[in-house]
Order: C-alpha cells, then sequence, then structure tokens
C-alpha cells in the first residue's frame, strides 16, 4: 500500500496512537499499526514524522496483512467498516510535486527549482552504487549534460569530512567551477541563494 499520511493540523494530532492517519482515506482500510512498529517509525523515521508534524507532506509505504470486514455500532446499527494490521512500513517526505526531499534545506531548492521552471533530476541512494550522491542534477546548462547541485547543511567534524570528500569528487569529476553548492548552515534559508548556472 502507498498513500500519504494525513496533514497534521494541530499538535495533538502529531503523534501516532495505534493507527495510521492516511491523506485522501476513502478505500484503504483502517490501519492498525502494533506498539513495536510505532517504536520503529519513531526511530527509523524521526525526521519524517518532525516533518508530517510541522505539515509537509510524507509518503507512506506500508506492508499489511489482507483486510478483515469488521461492524461497529452507529445510532443502534451495526455499520461495516475495514481494517488491517500493518506488517512493517517505511516513510519519504516529499515536496508538493512528490519529488522525494532528504532535509528542508533540498526543500528550499526544490522549490527554487520549480519555480524557476527548471529540468532537474532528484537521485536516490538506490539508482546506484555512487558513493557521492549529490542532492540535485540540473539538465538544462548549455554544454553539460549534467550539474551537480550541493547542499551543505551542517558544520559538524564528521559532517566537514564528508563535505571535504564531496568537494575533492567534483573538482575532479567535473572541474573546478562545474558544480553548484550552498552553504546553508551558514547563510540561513533567508538568506540569498546563490544563483543557479544559466540555463538554455
Amino acid at each position: 500500500m502507498i498513500s500519504y499520511l494525513k496533514t497534521c493540523t494541530e499538535e495533538r494530532e502529531g503523534h501516532l496512537n495505534g493507527t495510521l492517519p492516511l491523506g485522501q482515506s476513502a478505500g484503504f482500510p483502517s490501519l492498525d499499526v502494533p506498539a513495536d512498529l510505532i517504536s520503529r517509525l519513531n526511530r527509523s523515521f524521526s525526521r519524517e514524522l518532525g516533518d508530517w508534524r510541522r505539515g509537509e507532506k510524507v509518503m507512506l509505504i506500508a506492508e499489511n496483512d489482507p483486510p478483515v470486514k469488521k461492524f461497529r455500532q452507529r445510532d443502534g446499527k451495526p455499520v461495516p467498516y475495514s481494517t488491517c494490521r500493518v506488517i512493517d512500513a517505511a516513510l519519504m517526505t516529499v515536496s508538493a510535486r512528490f519529488i522525494p526531499l532528504d532535509s528542508s534545506w533540498e526543500s528550499v531548492i526544490e522549490e527554487k527549482l520549480w519555480q524557476e521552471k527548471r529540468q532537474f533530476v532528484k537521485p536516490l541512494r538506490y539508482d546506484g552504487e555512487a558513493d557521492v550522491l549529490p542532492d540535485f542534477l540540473l539538465k538544462d546548462v548549455p554544454g553539460r549534460e549534467i550539474v551537480p547541485l550541493e547542499i551543505f547543511g551542517m558544520n559538524t567534524p564528521d559532517y566537514l569530512a564528508r563535505k571535504a570528500v564531496k568537494l575533492a569528487h567534483y573538482r575532479e569529476e567535473y572541474g573546478e567551477g562545474n558544480w553548484w553548492s550552498w552553504d546553508a548552515h551558514l547563510t540561513g534559508a533567508n538568506a540569498n541563494l546563490p544563483p543557479f548556472p544559466e540555463k538554455d
């Protein structure tokens, strides 16, 4: 089953309490989630759950048992409904255009790319075995098949070491100045972003 979590509009709704709240859930059974799976989702997808609580769109991929028809009483009459137990699930934050996002910084860039009508690709980890995976790839720059876009969002020692590896890779693979980067942790989301390379 693939759907997305219902928009979280109030703080009290921002918790998983034994069911998964689906957006546009017509036709879907009620999803009953065991406590151990709720714990795993909270551990493995804390960023995505935080995004959901802030009102971002979060996709749900769930493996579930076949639905079971049950009845509940409403105004003294039995009313049928379907329910199923979720076996496993995964969450993924996406943009309004369903582009996968790994951070709030990526959300800023994806929105700017869309506003500027740019042609781009969002590489995903399972697309290949590359050690360096850019955040986005521009595909509309004259004379270039692709131009990597990289967002640097933190300044911890481990992250800075990883940043150095990425920069060395871009210099070797593409040549100095043939990629785009943004030190988001230095400028913040409200600062002027470096302009993207000019398009066709």
